[in-house]
């Protein structure tokens, strides 16, 4: 296999977005995650969850072409097409495909004590590399209970 692909350094992450993208429910729940030394915090979603939001309509276009190229070689879960693919086989399929993404809808950024956007806001849809995640947890964080608690 090619050095420079991705490695899908966060096993569990991988793993787990393969189970929601396989999934035939809706599934979504709460998680934070640190990636690139800032912290996020939203509901993670299937791929197709996240390209199907009204804020990312501009963006199904370029989901359909990427979702048919992976289809020729992976299922909805992440295993291959071909349960008896050849090492020279996986080494042709195209580097851009191997990247893993955790997808989050009503996500919001971490900056001191605060959220960007705010908690009175609606969150934004956004994806994060599964190998830049070098922490995470199931469930948010919020600056609201935390005024509360003081």
């Amino acid at each position: 296999m090619k050095n420079f692909r991705d490695k899908k350094t966060n096993l569990a992450l991988s793993i787990l977005c393969d189970s929601i993208d396989g999934s035939e429910d809706n599934i979504e729940f709460p998680i934070t995650l640190v990636a690139g030394g800032q912290i996020i915090t939203g509901l993670i979603i299937s791929e197709e969850s996240f390209y199907n939001l009204e804020s990312n309509v501009a963006l199904k276009p370029i989901y359909d072409i990427i979702s048919k190229e992976k289809s020729q070689y992976f299922k909805a879960d992440g295993s291959f097409i071909n349960e008896n693919i050849t090492d020279k086989e996986i080494d042709e399929i195209p580097d851009t495909l191997w990247q893993r993404f955790i997808y989050l809808k009503d996500a919001r950024y971490m900056t001191g004590n605060t959220f960007v956007p705010s908690e009175n806001n609606k969150g934004s849809a956004i994806q994060v590399r599964a190998s830049d995640i070098v922490a995470f947890n199931f469930g948010t964080f919020s600056t609201t209970k935390n005024d509360e608690d003081a």
